[in-house]
Formats: C-alpha cells, structure tokens, sequence
C-alpha cells in the first residue's frame, strides 16, 4: 500500500512539473513572443522556449552569462534574469559580499531587471546551519537588503570587528583617486588605517586614518565607493595654500558635489547605460548644466567612462578615458608644434549621439588666472586629423596683475573718457615711463583701433630708439599666446610692427 502511494504521489508530482514547465518549438511561439524577443536582444540564436502556465520564457548564453527571459502571452516583457560568476560583478559588491557574508557558500549570482528595478540577486547557503538566504544588491554594487530562501526581508548583521560596519582594507587595495588625494593634499602624513563602512550612514565607504610620523596630527578622510571625498574630520585640513588659484584645490571642490540618486535619472537613461553597460562597476550618476551624467569603470577594458544623457534622458555622447601618452603621433606632434606652452588636463575618446567619434584633448596653462578654469578644448578624428578648436577665454596670471595695476591707475582719467584726445604733453615724457592706453595720443588709438580688431592691450612703455623717444605697445590676441610691439612716434604716427 505504501508502495501505491508513494508512486501515486510521484507521478502527480511529476506532472505537476510537466505542466509547469514545458518545452516548445520556435516555431509554436506566439509572433508577438518572438517579435519582441529580437527587439531587446537581436541577433541572437540558439535560443530554447519553454512555456509555464501562459507565459513564455526564452533561454540561451550571452557573453559568460546564462540568460532567462519572461514574456507573456500577448509580447510583454516581464524579467530578464542574467546568471553570472560573482567575480564578474561590481568590486564593491564582491568586497561587501566577502566582509559579511563569509561563511556562505555563493549559489548564482543573477542580474534582475524588470521596468520597474534592477538589481543583483545573490543566493546563498550558509555552511554551517545549511540555511539559505538571499542578498540584494542595486545595479551600482551597494548592498540594499537581506532575506530568506522565502523572500522574507531581513536585518542585517555584519560580521566585522566592530559596530560601527568596519571592515579593514590595505591601502594598496584603496582606489587610486583615495591615494592620489592623499599624496597631493597631506605629503608630510601616512595611512595609519584604513576602512570599508557598511552601516546605517554609509554603503561602501571608504575611511582612511592619516598621521604625521611625530604623531602631532591626525586627519580622518571619508570618501565615496569610487574615491571622491565626501568629508573630512580631524585636526587638520589639506595642505593647499600654496596657492589660491590651485588646480588640485579647485577639483576637491567639485569633487564635493553630491551624486544623483538613480531613482532621479529619467528611466530612459538608466535602461539605456544599463543594456549597453550591464557590467559596469563603480557607478555614479551627476547632474552637470542640463545633462546627466553617468560616471563609471569598465572592468573589461580597465579604463574610466562617462556617459552623457540630455534633460529628457535622451543619449549624447559616451566618453573614454585615455592616457596622453598613448595619444595619436599626429595628434602629439600638432600639440607639439602649436600649444607647446600648455599642459594636457585630460584626453577623451568621444563617441556621439550621430556616431561620429573624436578624440578631445583639454589644455590649460598652470599661469592661467581663471577661477573656475577654463580649457582649450581641441578635437581630432580618430586618425589624428585635426576637427575643430574651441579656445578659452583664458585670463594670463601675469597679464591680470598689470591689468589690475593699470586699472588703479586708469581710475584718475574716467571722467574724461569722452575727450578727444588726453595724451600726455611731449614735455612731460620720460625714457620708461609706464603709459596707459588712455594716455596715448588719440591717432594711435584710432589706429590701433581700426588695425588689430581682436587684440587687446598689454602694456605701454616710452622707449628709446635710435636716439628718439617713442611709444611701445604691446598687443595680444585673443584665446592666442601671440602677442605684437608696435612703435609711434610722439605725435601719433605708427612706425613699425615686431612680433613680441
């Protein structure tokens, strides 16, 4: 009898899975199943269709992942589900996974994406009490919640040292942006500790503890999972008053800058950066004018990207991170020959909304006085060819000086801008005296006025010359470092042109 039941029951068993899940042929797959299917993957063969209840599910290998797709009956997309090796997801998420949940044995780690979320499932079972559970992830890599084999949510419990979710890291496995910050900003400190924080302020975090070796300073920096500061305690603060103007200074204050939530990021922007990127790591969303911005790494590749959405969330650009040292030899030698005073602030690989791709290579001068900098912007085609140059609208350090100088000096003649002409009396000039371009006579003006369209005054000198006193005017271009002297005699008249 017992034998009886106990084949009754596995039969009824066993056609319950039948039914469940039964396998069926392409070509017995609604066209609306199969239509939508080549729309969100095409191209792709070797697919196997099964049906379960009234919906539809779609399997095949993508790219080292296993993939599940669920569509119903009528076409609608329900889930994707990618099964991927944990070692080919986000570091972070590798890292949290191994801080608290050692003594779990990972079962599949699966990328989930509906319209609604995306996210990393991870299925676990624990060595020691055979339990399983299953950890949530969002597509950044930032820990979200726990729960059980019955989807039933529940509390974490990190398995640090402390309460404070401290997990230690070496420095060595800090993010190169966390040292470079470090070695710019505190050169007389040394990492004491450093940390990766999981708690109820901070996801991924990293602390790092700096120190003097005379132990007479401590500093505590906080930075965010892809090493841009966030906070600073401690006694002191960075070691940047060289100079008002530093660039290293500037770009802490950017980095300040809070990143987007991605529940904020129109959903058409995020679905776009997810199927094109669905294994990027280290993700961060900005907001920069009227753009979203999408800042990541690909692992694949090892290089730094961003991605570039309008307001609505349509596509712009995608750009990629390249050493100025591997630029093209075409490219080197025209910034050789044509910008050799400036230095390379940073050098992209730009691929566009109409596919057009560029190289751009951003230039400054460390002698530029802007606040916020500002760049020269120079594109190439991909074959070294020059495309376009945008010029800053630069601001020299030692020109703002004289400008400034030359302004207090300028404040006595305001009252007599409209005057004809208020050059100084030929009695009253000396060999070097500094002249202002008020105080040259009104022929010069007009003449330097109607001739050098786009340049701007420099600087005024009387000089000697061929034992006759004259009138020295240096002229510079616009966006250009070129610059000209050009002579007048006393009453006026030009004389010649040097370039300077």
């Amino acid at each position: 009898m017992k034998k009886i039941s106990f084949f009754l029951v596995f039969c009824i068993g066993f056609m319950f899975c039948t039914m469940a899940q039964i396998p069926v042929k392409e070509s017995d797959v609604p066209d609306a199943v199969k239509g939508k299917m080549a729309n969100l993957f095409p191209g792709f063969s070797g697919v196997q269709w099964t049906k379960h209840s009234t919906d539809f599910h779609a399997s095949f290998a993508y790219d080292d992942a296993k993939v599940l797709v669920k569509f119903t009956e009528a076409g609608k997309w329900l889930v994707s589900e990618s099964e991927y090796q944990l070692d080919k997801l986000p570091r972070s998420l590798q890292k949290h996974v191994g801080a608290n949940f050692a003594q779990f044995e990972i079962d599949k780690s699966i990328m989930v994406e509906t319209k609604d979320v995306s996210e990393y499932r991870i299925e676990m079972t624990d060595s020691v009490t055979k339990k399983k559970m299953i950890a949530y992830y969002d597509i950044s890599g930032n820990f979200s919640r726990q729960a059980d084999a019955n989807g039933n949510d529940q509390n974490l419990s990190l398995n640090n040292n402390n309460d404070k979710g401290r997990h230690p890291v070496h420095p060595k496995e800090l993010p190169s942006s966390v040292n470079s910050y470090i070695i710019i900003n505190y050169p007389t400190h040394t990492i004491k500790e450093s940390f990766i924080v999981n708690n109820e302020t901070y996801q991924n975090a990293y602390l790092v503890f700096l120190s003097k070796t005379d132990e007479t300073g401590s500093v505590e920096l906080w930075f965010d999972f892809q090493g841009t500061l966030i906070k600073i305690g401690g006694e002191q603060q960075p070691n940047n008053n060289t100079n008002p103007n530093n660039k290293a200074e500037k770009g802490n204050k950017k980095n300040l800058r809070q990143p987007v939530s991605e529940s904020k990021v129109p959903a058409i922007a995020v679905q776009y950066f997810i199927k094109k990127e669905p294994k990027a790591d280290e993700v961060r969303w900005d907001t920069i004018g009227k753009e979203y911005v999408v800042s990541y790494y690909n692992a694949a590749r090892s290089i730094d990207c961003r991605m570039h959405f309008d307001s609505r969330g349509t596509f712009v650009k995608q750009a990629t991170v390249l050493s100025p040292k591997n630029l093209h030899p075409l490219i080197q030698s025209y910034l050789d020959e044509n910008y050799y005073g400036l230095e390379i602030e940073s050098a992209e690989a730009l691929v566009m909304a109409d596919k057009k791709k560029y190289t751009l290579v951003k230039l400054f001068s460390p002698n530029w006085a802007n606040d916020p900098m500002v760049y020269h912007q120079i594109y190439f085609s991909t074959s070294g060819r020059l495309e376009k140059e945008d010029l800053a609208n630069f601001i020299d350090g030692d020109e703002a000086f004289r400008k400034q100088q030359n302004a207090e000096r300028d404040q006595q003649f305001n009252e007599y801008i409209d005057s004809e002409d208020i050059s100084i009396g030929e009695n009253s000039i000396v060999d070097g005296q500094m002249i202002t371009f008020k105080e040259l006579p009104s022929k010069t003006i007009k003449y330097i006025s109607d001739n050098y369209v786009g340049f701007k005054f420099v600087e005024g000198i009387i000089i000697s010359d061929e034992d006759a006193l004259k009138y020295s005017v240096i002229m510079k271009k616009d966006g250009f470092n070129e610059r000209k002297r050009l002579l007048f005699d006393l009453k006026g008249n030009f004389l010649k042109e040097e370039d300077f």
